[in-house]
């Protein structure tokens, strides 16, 4: 019954902490907004039935005989997942930046060949294009003109695309499709020279320009061109979500 009783305390542990995420809005940090209604709620079931069963297994308590040899083993077993909690219940939550991605390669999303337009949620006003508006845009069928005049004002973190030139570098965005296990970073490239001078890998930074195609009108290549960058800390609304 002990060991029992510690796997529904680790359980009802887990569950609490869940919940106490989704209270406090934090699980967006981790998953899409669709899904974190059901997370809660089933958190919630689910913490209601392991408290039910572990009150079940006291009450028994007085009627069924156990062997007590070995419990500890259990306890030992236990140990590593409370140490986790515990921690998990002092530090606040983390939000991800590009380090928990590093093992994926960057989704350089600034004009796809094949015409099929991308889009994520945004909670920007019509008509305010950040990075998830332009990537939606040069995704599909442009018109060049139209691309090249328009004045961009974007906020993202810097990373060294791996196709692009050493004077140039890609502002991202991390967007998550189910959770945090499939964040990927999307980005628009950005043509500064000697940007290693004054900027970091990972800094927020909000660029104004506009784009430049580096490309030709087949295979069109539209490039940031700033005309200034501001360095910024992580904003509070920073993921990307895909629907």
């Amino acid at each position: 019954m002990r060991r029992n009783l510690l796997k529904l305390g680790v359980l009802v542990a887990i569950n609490g902490y869940c919940l106490k995420l989704f209270l406090a809005g934090e699980l967006l940090n981790y998953i899409n907004p669709r899904y974190v209604t059901f997370t809660g709620v089933m958190n919630l079931l689910s913490l209601i039935v392991c408290i039910a069963a572990a009150i079940a297994l006291v009450g028994r308590k007085l009627t069924v005989i156990e062997p007590s040899r070995h419990w500890w083993a259990g306890v030992l077993l236990t140990v590593p997942v409370v140490l986790v909690l515990s921690v998990g219940w002092i530090l606040p939550p983390q939000p991800l930046t590009r380090s928990n991605v590093a093992s994926k390669s960057l989704a350089e999303l600034v004009a796809n060949s094949n015409g099929q337009r991308l889009s994520f949620a945004s909670e920007r006003p019509e008509g305010d294009k950040g990075i998830a508006e332009w990537i939606s845009e040069l995704s599909g069928p442009v018109d060049e003109a139209s691309v090249v005049s328009q004045p961009v004002d974007v906020l993202g973190f810097v990373h060294a695309g791996a196709k692009y030139q050493p004077n140039e570098f890609v502002l991202s965005r991390l967007v998550i499709y189910c959770c945090a296990v499939d964040a990927t970073p999307v980005g628009l490239g950005v043509h500064e020279a000697d940007w290693r001078g004054h900027l970091k890998e990972g800094s927020w930074v909000q660029v104004h320009g506009s784009f430049r195609n580096f490309g030709d009108a087949m295979r069109p290549n539209y490039i940031l061109v700033p005309s200034s960058i501001e360095p910024l800390g992580q904003p509070g609304s920073y993921l990307y979500y895909k629907f």
